[in-house]
């Protein structure tokens, strides 16, 4: 769930693990490329994220291209390499497109209150559109993929 500590959970882990991280918010797609009002993987490059990351996680080295919303258009190469561990992190990071690549999954939860709060921190300008938009998207698609149903482990922070 958007704001529930994903990011911070793997910037926390990898102050004690050897680790690489990957952000699936670097696979968005431009604004308007998907019809949201049929897909239930967000707007999330899924393709990419496939042949980019998930179908080389045990290379060596890791080159992917890193998206910008605020550009809307792919801006940064990002090359990484190998590592004891590597935590692809990111609301759609379960989708059954991908197939069981992981070792462990993890769903992050957070109560309406505390993530409201957060988003109006973190998201001043565009508030009501995580609100009535990208909140909806997600939890239609982690109802449909039974992505909590599925975890290994759940995390509830509040």
């Amino acid at each position: 769930m958007c704001t529930s500590g994903k990011s911070t959970l793997a910037d926390e882990l990898s102050q004690f693990f050897d680790t690489r991280i990957i952000h699936v918010d670097d696979f968005y797609l431009p604004r308007g490329t998907r019809d949201l009002s049929v897909s239930n993987d967000g707007n999330i490059n899924l393709e990419r994220l496939k042949e980019e990351i998930i179908d080389k996680l045990n290379n060596n080295s890791l080159i992917y291209r890193k998206f910008s919303c605020k550009e809307q258009k792919i801006n940064e190469e990002v090359s990484l390499v190998k590592t004891k561990l590597t935590i692809i992190e990111g609301s759609y990071s379960l989708n059954p497109y991908f197939g069981h690549y992981y070792d462990l999954s993890i769903f992050m939860k957070i109560d309406i209150e505390t993530q409201l709060e957060r988003l109006k921190i973190r998201n001043k300008d565009n508030f009501e559109d995580f609100v009535n938009r990208w909140i909806v998207l997600e939890n239609r698609y982690n109802k449909q993929y039974k992505i909590e149903e599925k975890a290994d482990l759940i995390i509830v922070n509040d």
